[in-house]
């Protein structure tokens, strides 16, 4: 009896953080800037500049974020962090993250480019956030042009 009254009561608490999880919003993310930080003949790193903002009319607390950036639909870099952060409700942060990148995956996109080098670079941020309160990962994904010329 106390095994289906304890099975009773998870299941409960699942469908509840089910129900919560529907309730939050995900976050609107934007790369806003980036700085190289090293330059490495293997690894290169930059610093990520990406304005979050909040379409809930409640705080959302962040505990980590995941995300990649894409560069002409090839995975250029990518990164983790687990800086904890607050949004306001309805409001936005910038906050500056990192990532990696390996030069020797990149070389044929390098390659090509000096072959023929593009008018423009076509990107795409996408990743996931973490809430802190909850054990849930909220998608986002942005994409943009960059003209060369």
């Amino acid at each position: 009896m106390i095994r289906v009254v304890a099975l009773a009561l998870m299941l409960a608490l699942l469908a509840g953080c089910a129900a919560l999880q529907r309730d939050v919003e995900p976050p609107s993310v934007r790369l806003v800037g980036v700085e190289l930080l090293q330059l490495g003949l293997m690894e290169q790193r930059f610093e990520l500049a990406l304005r979050v903002a909040n379409p809930n009319d409640f705080r959302v607390p962040i505990k980590a974020l995941e995300y990649a950036v894409f560069v002409n639909e090839q995975e250029f870099a990518s990164g983790l962090s687990s800086e904890s952060f607050e949004l306001p409700a309805l409001g936005e942060e910038v906050i500056r993250v990192q990532v990696g990148t390996q030069l020797l995956d990149n070389l044929q996109q390098l390659a090509r480019w000096q072959r023929d080098p593009p008018q423009a670079l076509d990107y795409r941020l996408e990743g996931r956030a973490r809430l802190s309160s909850l054990p849930v990962w909220l998608p986002f994904e942005q994409a943009g042009r960059v003209a060369l010329r």
